[in-house]
């Protein structure tokens, strides 16, 4: 799973169980072992990890499927514009709107996010090669 070595089918058992149940207990039983022994799973690194990666999985499907929706989401609000109930009609438009202008507002924050690490990666490029041209960076710390 994490590179190492594969997990023994229990504890694979035990991650599907967490990733399908509400509870620990629930997952314990599903996957047939003591409650106690899936919390010391859980305390085990190689065991987290592996269950963080499953989750991780889990997610980005989930991710994933609610993109593909979102196609279906937006034609059905564009074909609500017209659906010839004024109510309805108002409602599409006022959620196309608002959807529209948050994407907006996203990219523009996400454009000025990239635009401040890009600066912060050259300013920190040139205060690391004037150290350099200064002969700082061979010096050691404490040394003159």
């Amino acid at each position: 799973m994490s590179g190492g070595r594969p997990l023994s089918r229990k504890k694979e058992a035990a991650i599907a169980a967490l990733l399908s149940a509400g509870t620990h207990a629930q997952a314990a039983e599903q996957a047939g072992i003591a409650e106690r022994t899936l919390r010391n799973w859980l305390a085990e690194t190689e065991f987290a990890q592996a269950y963080r990666q499953a989750r991780q999985q889990l997610v980005e499907h989930a991710v994933g499927l609610m993109q593909k929706a979102s196609v279906s989401a937006v034609l059905t609000l564009l074909k609500n514009l017209s659906c010839g109930r004024p109510a309805v009609e108002v409602s599409a438009a006022n959620s196309l709107l608002e959807r529209s202008t948050a994407a907006i507002e996203t990219f523009d924050v996400l454009s000025r996010l990239e635009a401040l690490e890009q600066a912060a990666q050259q300013g920190a490029n040139h205060a690391h090669g004037n150290a350099q041209a200064n002969g700082e960076a061979s010096r050691g710390p404490g040394r003159s």
